[in-house]
């Protein structure tokens, strides 16, 4: 049994799941290696297990860049579980890759610009960077790459893009989803406690045009 699974991350369910951890593990390897199967037996889902875990993979991975949202999966034993998916890819092998090191060099420039700071610091500069500089994508592309060509993106977005440099600057920082799974922020640790950073609130706040407005979603 086949079923075509299409990830729309602007109404996804962004809900952790108990799967989560090994088939990121695999389809990130899948990706690196350019493989289209990725096998997933010892792991089956049904089909809300598998369309949550997708929509997670898509909101909080960079390697979401690379592949399509839309997604073949099986259930090769016909169970009505599924144990496989296959991956449509984007672009080339060499695209990828250009891609990656687009990304990362990305990230460095901002890296670059908040050395000698404090963490607050650096966490107040990414933040309002990000807030000034991007803006919300009616469209609803969610991935990194498009964030970083084109200044647009959705929560999902900014939010990878934002713990993923709060990472490589050592300020913990994770992300996050509201209750009814439809929103996602991140939280830093700063001054000792975890503190909330919505870059997507931040832009709308910052649109109204009144002085400093987006520091109410700042911590």
């Amino acid at each position: 049994m086949k079923k075509i699974l299409t990830t729309v991350l602007a109404t996804a369910v962004l809900a952790t799941s108990a799967y989560a951890a090994d088939p990121t593990v695999r389809i990130n390897k899948a990706i690196r290696n350019y493989d289209t199967y990725v096998d997933l037996r010892d792991c089956q889902m049904s089909v809300n297990d598998i369309s949550d875990f997708l929509s997670l993979y898509y909101g909080q991975n960079m390697s979401a860049s690379f592949i399509d949202k839309n997604v073949m999966v099986y259930d090769e034993d016909d169970n009505g579980l599924y144990d496989a998916l296959e991956l449509n890819y984007k672009y080339t092998k060499e695209e990828n890759e250009a891609i990656t090191q687009f990304i990362a060099e990305k990230e460095q420039e901002l890296i670059d610009s908040v050395k000698g700071m404090s963490q607050k610091e650096q966490a107040k500069y990414i933040y309002k960077y990000m807030v000034h500089n991007y803006t919300y994508d009616d469209d609803l592309n969610a991935d990194l790459y498009y964030l970083y060509k084109n200044n647009k993106g959705i929560c999902c977005s900014f939010s990878l893009a934002y713990y993923r440099i709060m990472t490589r600057l050592n300020i913990p920082c994770k992300m996050t989803v509201n209750a009814d799974h439809t929103h996602q922020w991140n939280e830093v640790f700063i001054d000792g406690k975890w503190q909330k950073v919505d870059i997507t609130e931040g832009i709308r706040l910052y649109n109204t045009g009144f002085p400093d407005a987006e520091m109410r979603a700042f911590l």
